[in-house]
């Protein structure tokens, strides 16, 4: 008799893929989005915000505690954002001034945020598959380029990386037990005030927690509210230095600017233009300037409210039959309220950066209707799966390649503002800011057509007028020049470029007493413009070399790699006697490049000037 073995059953093991999968999947996801924004990395500084935050932030130099210090007691460009900057100085450590360093960061950045978002919504659904869909469209949507490769798009990249953290770690915190789960709860209050130091915008979270209360079915009490009580309290603070800072810089418009059922519409046109370019991302433009006043409100916007009934009627469709899509809905209405114009802001209605964090809502919403789709078609006809798999993995395709294409248009100012006006010929902001670009090329000739394109559309435009006035300067038009410069400051007295201009050519004509004013306007305005300073220390040179060594001194502070500002401290060093401090500024100024006179460097070192 032979006798046989039992075998035992033995439960299939996963494979070491299926395994993996959870951490293979954010991998390649991550891969996918460095590839879709690399070309942004090849890209230089814009002329706008660029300039203020970066190239002439002279706050980003001084990396020691106590100027890193002093960011968190300064507002910039009408925002409070102190981690954001502190970002950038430290850039400006590793890179000083090349571009390409501060387009690394920004892409890393984005690159950890799509990560971020993988991790959230895996944490919440505890599906990879809503996981992997929301993530990939967060990260190489082209309405993000602008967020990405623009260098002053930090503070989006930034804030939303410690906001997404924060909301990862509060549904740790959620479903942990034990002693370290304070620990989790502090992680949550750590990510929230990051990302409020990095961006304004981060005051939604608390809101939003409530929505992932929501969608985890804890119910309503008075704990739900009370575990938040410091979220709410910090973005009341945070809320109030952001209305401060955009009202001391004069972004925030009058409520009476427009009706309140004009805003309603303004409301309803951002919402349905989001969700629609979220779909069909066409049209993008770097700026969306609100309708003329003029004109009435246009149809499109009449027919907004409509819009938004037909998207929320299908969106709630959704959500009816998945929990995902109405967090989804929920997350992204609570952080795309605040820039929908409803207290008007700036002069655009809409922009693409707006979209970066509610976007993960978007993402979820879409993530819910595949998997909706994929069920149905799977139930009646199981062969479809592979074909809506084909269709997902073209969209993402198409996704890639159009994120890389937009990310052409932030080249350089050129290319943007050529591209915003073939977008909106009659805006005059895209004429003035593309004439500065070739102002400072050299191309005098191609900046005064725009100019005055700029003018033709609004002959009361201050920026057109003072560019105006600064190009017939510099071609020799004096009067021209005083005229438009005069008329730019009596429309718009705040801006200290203009002083400064008027300034200069006060100076040329030889009125020294009012070029000193205007250049005092300038930096009373301005009290970091490096170039006024140098200004108004020539205009005190010849009277006053002490004062004028003061204005050099602080010209240098801010711009320290300026060589002719060393040069002409030198000069006036020479005129008090110092001879040796300058022997030591003009070696210093030809260090920098600067070809300075050897005639003049022999005569000091035949004085006897013995620099240290």
């Amino acid at each position: 008799m032979v006798k046989t073995r039992r075998v035992r059953s033995v439960r299939p093991r996963p494979s070491s893929l299926a395994a993996r999968l959870p951490w293979l999947l954010p991998a390649a996801i991550a891969l996918v989005t460095a590839l879709a924004f690399l070309p942004s990395v090849r890209y230089g500084f814009m002329d706008w915000d660029d300039n203020a935050y970066v190239t002439e932030n002279a706050m980003i130099r001084d990396s020691s505690l106590q100027g890193v210090g002093a960011l968190f007691g300064t507002f910039i460009e009408g925002n409070y954002q102190p981690l954001t900057i502190a970002s950038y100085t430290l850039d400006y450590r590793l890179w000083k001034l090349d571009p390409r360093g501060y387009h690394i960061t920004n892409v890393v950045l984005h690159t950890l945020a799509t990560v971020s978002v993988f991790a959230f919504v895996f944490l919440l659904t505890g599906s990879a598959a809503l996981s992997a869909i929301t993530s990939l469209f967060f990260g190489i949507h082209p309405l993000h380029v602008e967020s990405v490769a623009w260098v002053s798009g930090r503070k989006d990249v930034l804030y939303a990386l410690f906001y997404l953290l924060s909301c990862a770690a509060y549904v740790l915190w959620l479903r942990a037990r034990g002693p370290g789960r304070p620990l989790l709860y502090a992680a949550t209050l750590l990510g929230f005030l990051l990302s409020l130091l990095s961006k304004g915008m981060a005051v939604t979270l608390p809101v939003a927690l409530l929505a992932v209360d929501l969608y985890l079915k804890r119910g309503w009490n008075l704990k739900l509210l009370l575990e938040k009580a410091p979220m709410f309290l910090i973005a009341i603070v945070f809320g109030y230095l952001s209305v401060v800072a955009q009202t001391r810089q004069g972004a925030v418009q009058a409520l009476a600017s427009y009706p309140f059922y004009e805003r309603i519409l303004f409301a309803c046109y951002g919402i349905s233009a989001y969700l629609i370019r979220a779909i069909a991302p066409a049209g993008l433009s770097a700026f969306y300037p609100y309708p003329l006043k003029t004109a009435g409100v246009p149809l499109l916007y009449a027919l907004a409210p409509l819009g938004v009934l037909v998207l929320g009627a299908a969106i709630a469709w959704i959500a009816r039959k998945d929990r995902a899509a109405l967090f989804g809905a929920l997350f992204f209405l609570v952080n795309v309220v605040l820039v929908l114009q409803l207290f008007p802001v700036g002069s655009a209605v809409i922009a693409d950066r707006y979209t970066y964090l509610s976007f993960v809502g978007v993402g979820l919403i879409l993530a819910s209707a595949y998997r909706l789709l994929a069920r149905a078609l799977a139930e009646r006809l199981p062969s479809a799966k592979a074909a809506l798999t084909a269709v997902l993995v073209a969209a993402s395709g198409l996704a890639f390649f159009a994120t890389r294409a937009r990310s052409e248009i932030w080249r350089n100012n050129v290319t943007l503002w050529t591209d915003v006006l073939s977008h909106y010929p009659t805006l005059p902001l895209g004429y003035t800011k593309r004439a500065r670009t070739y102002m400072l090329e050299g191309d005098n000739e191609r900046a005064l057509r725009d100019v005055e394109k700029a003018i033709a559309l609004d002959p009361n435009d201050a920026r057109a007028l003072t560019m105006r006035g600064t190009i017939r300067f510099i071609q020799g038009d004096n009067a021209g020049a005083l005229s438009d410069l005069t008329k730019s400051v009596s429309l718009q007295s705040d801006d200290p470029v203009a002083w400064n201009s008027l300034g200069a050519v006060h100076l040329t004509v030889g009125d020294r007493e009012k070029a000193q004013a205007d250049f005092t306007r300038a930096i009373e305005r301005n009290p970091g413009y490096a170039e006024a300073y140098l200004n108004r220390a020539l205009a005190r040179g010849a009277s006053s070399p002490v004062n004028a060594i003061e204005d050099f001194d602080a010209a240098i502070r801010f711009q320290p790699g300026n060589a002719k500002a060393y040069l002409w401290r030198s000069g006036a060093r020479m005129q008090l006697g110092d001879r040796a401090g300058a022997l030591q500024d003009a070696r210093q100024a030809q260090a920098l490049g600067y070809p300075v006179d050897h005639a003049y460097l022999e005569m000091l070192q035949r004085s006897g000037a013995s620099p240290p």
